[in-house]
């Protein structure tokens, strides 16, 4: 179920941000489809015009600044940014990222299967915890062009 527009209102002000359309377009723009994108990829997806590069830049770093979106580093150098799991949507959830080598498409793996790790952690008096597991390998259709 995707998030609204009035609900992503909702979200800025209650982050103490300004509303304007093209922080709205960045939000809808990461919640399309789970996209993991770098702050060039959403700067080019968003129509000509609609934005400069430091506008995007400055939107997403004051959106990671709030908890609105979370960092992704895939060892490639490149820095993508998602929507953090409880403001993607009402059906969202933990996940990990399968990564392909060649072409970088990332896919979303819905399982988490370290999940009794964290209640073993806080037994050893660790609190705010979390994780992230990420998987690369070569898509079958990388397979297929090689």
């Amino acid at each position: 179920m995707a998030i609204t527009k009035e609900k992503w209102i909702i979200m800025l002000r209650a982050a103490g941000l300004k509303v304007t359309p093209i922080r709205i377009h960045i939000l809808e723009l990461l919640a399309k489809d789970h996209q993991l994108l770098s702050i060039e990829g959403i700067h080019s997806s968003l129509k000509k015009g609609t934005a400069d590069f430091v506008t995007v830049y400055r939107c997403i770093r004051k959106f990671e600044e709030v908890g609105i979106l979370t960092s992704v580093a895939l060892g490639d150098g490149l820095i993508r940014y998602e929507l953090r799991e409880d403001t993607h949507s009402k059906d969202s959830h933990h996940h990990h990222h399968l990564i392909c080598r060649i072409c970088k498409v990332v896919e979303l793996i819905q399982e988490c299967t370290i999940k009794q790790i964290p209640p073993w952690l806080k037994k050893l008096g660790y609190s705010e915890l979390d994780h992230r597991l990420d998987f690369f390998g070569v898509c079958p259709k990388c397979q297929r062009a090689a």
